[in-house]
């Protein structure tokens, strides 16, 4: 039977940097080098006799190359039993909103490109808030959303990822704030035709690009 079973992710971005984990049968002891294409072979490291990992080295292109695994020398892979693709690395572009409450359940969309993987089986679609992962859902091409976990106050760091967490964008800034309390609203009536100014007297209020008043199901931009 073939030595090699599975290798984990299957893709990564072509920066290289991503760990991948490598189950087989590799016996007690012994040097196991694995080469991603052309490029010079790593040296993996042994989790356990079934188990090693490896960081992929960086390439200049797109598109899959062959996985080759040699122990003492010895290959353990056939030719073109495993492959690895290298894939454009995920520009996270904006957040919206940048900031919400700390009790989280905020959904962000998060504008993105190049995070599809709808032909992989080992996609898997995440958002990071800080070190807390929860999963992202597909709205367009260009769209990802996730909900907010609860958060300490303040800045966290967002990033995201399309291999199960292995690999993580650069990341985008969120503030995460006081739930905003609203007390008053001056006037409390007005014309049907709209274009009453309103004032909501309150607190912890944040003053953000995103932040708006919603009128049953309209909303519309609000200043501090």
């Amino acid at each position: 039977s073939e030595a090699i079973q599975e290798l984990s992710p299957l893709f990564g971005p072509v920066t290289g940097g991503t760990t991948v984990t490598i189950s087989g049968d590799f016996g007690a002891s012994g040097r196991i080098d694995v080469t991603f294409g052309n490029s010079p072979a790593v040296v993996a490291t042994r989790e356990s006799d079934k188990s090693i990992r490896c960081e992929v080295p960086a390439v200049d292109r797109v598109g899959p190359v062959l996985v080759q695994i040699k122990q003492n020398g010895i290959a353990l892979t056939s030719a073109g039993s495993l492959a690895f693709e290298n894939v454009y690395p995920i520009e996270m572009q904006k957040l919206v909103p940048t900031a919400g409450p700390t009790s989280g359940g905020t959904p962000v969309v998060v504008v993105a490109k190049y995070f599809a993987r709808a032909q992989s089986n080992d996609w898997e679609l995440l958002c990071r808030f800080g070190v807390l992962r929860v999963p992202a859902t597909v709205i367009n091409d260009t769209a990802v959303m996730c909900l907010t976990p609860r958060l300490a106050e303040g800045k966290v760091a967002v990033s995201l990822s399309n291999n199960g967490g292995v690999d993580f964008t650069e990341a985008l800034a969120y503030t995460a704030t006081r739930q905003m309390q609203l007390f008053d609203i001056k006037p409390s009536s007005g014309p049907l035709s709209g274009g009453t100014r309103v004032t909501l007297s309150g607190a912890d209020f944040f003053k953000s690009d995103s932040l708006t008043c919603l009128f049953n199901d309209t909303a519309v931009h609000a200043t501090i």
